[in-house]
């Protein structure tokens, strides 16, 4: 009895720290109580287990011990695989909520709730088979979810169960629905006829027609104000999305309505400003808004170098990055994109250097900065550089069919017809489709190399797979077939032409 007293103040200390996530006090008073030999209850370890929310580790640890001592719960283990789905550790909180029936416990829906936030979807999908979830289950797996579709089918499986979808279950549809501004709108309009939409549906509605460059419907959501009558909304992230989805002058005109309204707009704002300057390829009006920015990130510099890149400004490209450089706001998209303004410019040297900054910079190249360089390459009639540039992609797996499609048109350039059907026979033996980019730059590295046979070869399989060669490769195989005195394929390769196989000119 004399030891109560001590439990209960323990009891306090650790609801303490449960509610302030101290997860180190609460192991630290777990540890005091065993070294004064105080017997703690399974409430102690419930309370010290959820201290350590985000730290699943020590979670974890904690709910080995209380299994040794015969202390465990169902609190504790919602705890832990509450802890463990905050890291990402679904295996963890899978095996811990196996662990509930293994000890002749019984899973609450808190538990079941608490896995299907962390699980992959398809998971939650068979684990809703042999449960029985709430609408919180429901919402969690919604979020959670690969596509809007399937989405769909959840919402029509809670209904099914007698549930009622909120505000949560709404924005959650919503926002799966990606670039399916079509499905978006037609949610938004269910959630209106059910009074359950409110600033955060308006917005993933936004968000989805922004997404697919349908800014008309995105500012008729916005229209919507007077009828959500909400005094939050429209709020930065709504006004935001729209400014991205529309041309640069209705860019405009909506910064100008969200300073009347008082609204500040953010840096996601400005860079959806920025990137509509470089849809509109104006350059100069997106230096101003860049350097008219009190701290612009990675993300507006990006934006910017990619107006620049647009027009083929390689210079002014070169002096963001230095300046983005400089700020410590560099990024591989940054120095992408000012490569690929560096190609626009057939400054292929310039783009070589860059790509050699970048690497010693410990910038990661991606695909994008290694096809922009290439394609540089490629411009200049470079063609060694290209091939060089291209073993180094394959090493790091970084190459896709742009990748050798620009590699050979380099080829194809300077007639270096042996490599051009190397590259075309590795993109057949990697899987990707051989496309009329790489089948005709293969065709004409041939014809100029006046290779007539394996052109003709070339312009057969063409159109065999229904590709069609563009006029100045056909007159290239005509003169290979002069060339080498085989003037009676001529008529063959005209034949071809005349079929409508040629690119309309």
């Amino acid at each position: 009895m004399e030891s109560r007293p001590s439990l209960d103040a323990t009891l306090k200390e650790l609801s303490s720290c449960k509610k302030s996530g101290s997860w180190r006090k609460a192991v630290a008073i777990l540890e005091a109580c065993g070294s004064q030999q105080l017997q703690v209850d399974v409430f102690a370890y419930g309370f010290a287990i959820s201290a350590c929310r985000g730290q699943w580790p020590q979670a974890v640890s904690l709910l080995g011990e209380a299994v040794a001592r015969r202390l465990l719960s169902v609190v504790a283990c919602n705890a832990a695989a509450n802890a463990c789905g905050k890291s990402s550790q679904w295996r963890q909180a899978l095996a811990i909520f196996e662990s509930i029936s293994a000890h002749a416990m019984q899973p609450s829906v808190v538990s079941l709730n608490s896995l299907v936030a962390c699980l992959p979807w398809q998971l939650s999908l068979c684990l809703l088979e042999s449960a029985q979830p709430d609408l919180v289950t429901y919402n969690s797996l919604i979020k959670g979810l690969g596509t809007w579709q399937l989405a769909l089918v959840c919402l029509t499986d809670l209904e099914a169960k007698q549930l009622q979808p909120d505000q949560i279950t709404c924005s959650s549809l919503l926002s799966r629905c990606g670039s399916s501004w079509q499905s978006a709108l037609r949610l938004l309009g269910d959630a209106r006829s059910r009074s359950l939409w409110d600033g955060i549906c308006c917005n993933a509605a936004c968000s989805a027609c922004e997404r697919a460059s349908a800014w008309q419907h995105a500012l008729q959501v916005l229209e919507l104000e007077a009828e959500l009558g909400a005094s939050d909304w429209p709020d930065v992230v709504g006004f935001s999305a729209c400014v991205s989805a529309c041309p640069l002058e209705k860019g405009l005109q909506l910064l100008r309505d969200m300073r009347s309204r008082q609204l500040r707009p953010n840096v996601v704002t400005y860079s959806a400003l920025i990137s509509a300057c470089e849809k509109a390829s104006d350059w100069p009006r997106a230096l101003d808004i860049l350097h008219g920015l009190a701290a612009p990130t990675a993300v507006s510099f990006g934006a910017a170098v990619s107006a620049c890149e647009k027009s083929a400004a390689w210079r002014q490209a070169l002096l963001l990055l230095q300046e983005a450089m400089h700020r410590q706001l560099s990024s591989v998209v940054t120095t992408s994109a000012a490569i690929s303004a560096c190609e626009k410019a057939s400054e292929w040297q310039v783009a070589l250097h860059l790509f050699g900054d970048a690497v010693l910079a410990q910038l990661r190249p991606t695909v994008i900065t290694y096809n922009a360089t290439i394609s540089a390459c490629e411009r200049s009639g470079s063609w060694r550089q290209a091939l060089a540039l291209l073993q180094v992609a394959q090493s790091h797996g970084l190459t896709d069919v742009v990748t050798f499609s620009s590699s050979l048109s380099a080829c194809e350039k300077a007639a270096q017809w042996p490599q051009a059907l190397q590259l075309l026979h590795e993109v057949e033996r990697r899987g990707l489709e051989v496309d009329e980019v790489c089948l005709g730059a293969a065709l004409g590295a041939t014809a100029r190399a006046r290779r007539w046979r394996q052109a003709l070869r070339l312009l057969d399989r063409s159109m065999a797979n229904a590709l069609r060669a563009n006029a100045v490769v056909y007159a290239l195989v005509l003169d290979a077939c002069g060339a080498a005195g085989r003037f009676g394929k001529m008529p063959w390769v005209l034949e071809r032409l005349s079929k409508g196989y040629e690119f309309a000119r």
